[in-house]
């Protein structure tokens, strides 16, 4: 597979995967269908592995957020730049939750 600006090598298996599959009687076209579907996928599929570790961290991120929003909001500002949210949209996140004060001292407002 690859990685975001990374093209992965998955093409190298082209032939071997289409003919692999037609010599176990599977029609060429469907083969080559198939690979496609994993050629499209390894230009932005992650590894399993990185999947669950992304997804265990993710649902406790949005379990801190949702239990105690002002413990999540001023530290996610502090780590900025992380390339996935502009400030802007943190702080009326925050804000929507009931977070007075984002990026000094957090309160959270009754």
């Amino acid at each position: 597979m690859a990685t975001f600006r990374h093209n992965g090598t998955v093409g190298n298996y082209e032939e071997k995967f289409i003919g692999g599959m037609v010599g176990r009687g599977y029609p060429k076209d469907f083969a080559v269908r198939c690979f496609d579907q994993i050629r499209g996928f390894g230009e932005y599929g992650f590894p399993e592995s990185h999947a669950a570790s992304f997804a265990l961290l993710v649902y406790v991120s949005a379990w801190i957020s949702a239990i105690t929003p002002t413990s999540s909001a001023s530290p996610i500002l502090n780590i900025l730049p992380m390339g996935f949210y502009q400030p802007a949209q943190l702080v009326r996140d925050a804000r929507r939750h009931g977070v007075d004060g984002v990026g000094g001292r957090c309160q959270r407002q009754p």
